[in-house]
Formats: structure tokens, C-alpha cells, sequence
């Protein structure tokens, strides 16, 4: 059996499984019913594989959903950092260019993004701290 799970993933096929991801719109429009069909999203990641095994012959849906899964994540890291350099204030000079080279590419999927609830430590150490006295007390 031939596996190319540790064979890097070219640019070509980095944008191939990206423009293949975009085509279905189920696999990350949220907002969408057919989003929810889990029938309707694993034909999507088929046909998303198919056009995938053109470039990279012997890839499966998982190894394309894990990849996918893999750059959506680097592109909400690089996002977040370009929309909190808008939010701080700094001159057009200073705002954060994205480093990745697909990052533009994946830009249909910001829409969809929704940042988690941000957590701060130091609330979570004062409530702790808060517990603690009640006990004692």
C-alpha cells in the first residue's frame, strides 16, 4: 500500500483541495441547512478529494479534511492578528501582514469565522481566590 502521508503537500495541491473547498459551500457556510447534513458535507469532501487526487494520486477524504482543517486553522491565527492590528489603533503602516501565502485564498471563509468567547486569566485566578475565601469562611 502506498501512502503519502509523509510527503509535504505542494502549493499546487495546497490551492487545488482550497479552490475544490470553496466549490462547497456545505463544508463551512454555517449559516447554511445543508451544512448540518452530514450525507450531503461527505459527498462534498469527496468530490473536494477527487479534484485533490488529480495533483496528489493516492490522498483520501481524511488526509484532505485534516489538511483543510490544518490551514483554516493557520489562517484564524494569521486573521485574528491582522483584525486585532485594526482594533489597537496603529497607522496603515503598522497594520499585521499575514505571513501565509495562501491567507488572501482563504479569505471566502472570514465571513463564517466565529472568534471563541476570549478568557482572562487573571478573572479566573480573582474567582478562584474569591472561592477559596467563601470556603473559609
Amino acid at each position: 500500500m502506498h501512502s503519502q502521508k509523509s510527503e509535504k503537500w505542494s502549493n499546487d495541491q495546497i490551492e487545488t483541495l482550497i479552490d475544490a473547498y470553496k466549490e462547497e459551500l456545505c463544508l463551512y457556510a454555517t449559516n447554511l441547512a445543508t451544512y448540518h447534513n452530514k450525507h450531503l458535507r461527505a459527498d462534498a469532501m469527496e468530490r473536494v478529494c477527487k479534484a485533490v487526487t488529480s495533483l496528489r494520486p493516492f490522498t483520501n477524504t481524511k488526509e484532505c479534511s485534516t489538511k483543510f482543517h490544518n490551514l483554516r486553522n493557520q489562517f484564524n491565527i494569521e486573521n485574528a492578528k491582522v483584525k486585532t492590528s485594526f482594533k489597537s489603533g496603529t497607522g496603515t503602516d503598522d497594520i499585521y501582514k499575514p505571513s501565509l501565502w495562501y491567507y488572501e485564498k482563504l479569505l471566502f471563509l472570514d465571513p463564517y469565522v466565529t472568534p471563541r468567547k476570549s478568557r482572562n486569566s487573571m478573572e479566573n485566578e480573582e474567582k478562584k481566590q474569591i472561592y477559596h475565601v467563601r470556603i473559609l469562611i
